[in-house]
């Protein structure tokens, strides 16, 4: 986690949960223990999560999400 030295995360499956759970857990293992570096990581985890855009409105980017995708399941 950024600016909390010692502290890890892992997270953001998305419903891909069980297998990218274990996965991540080994990843945040090896960094903890030292046998990894963060570099070691995919590169879309060696950076912190983009912060979401406006997120006063993130309710109601969602909802046109879910009636867009609702619509095209359709």
């Amino acid at each position: 986690m950024p600016g909390l030295k010692g502290v890890f995360a892992a997270m953001g499956w998305h419903g891909s949960g069980i297998a990218m759970a274990s996965i991540s857990g080994e990843k945040v293992a090896g960094l903890i223990m030292g046998k990894l570096q963060q570099s070691d990581l995919p590169l879309p985890l060696q950076r912190p999560f983009a912060r979401f855009p406006m997120p006063a409105l993130r309710k109601l980017y969602l909802q046109g999400a879910y009636w867009w995708y609702g619509w095209q399941d359709r």
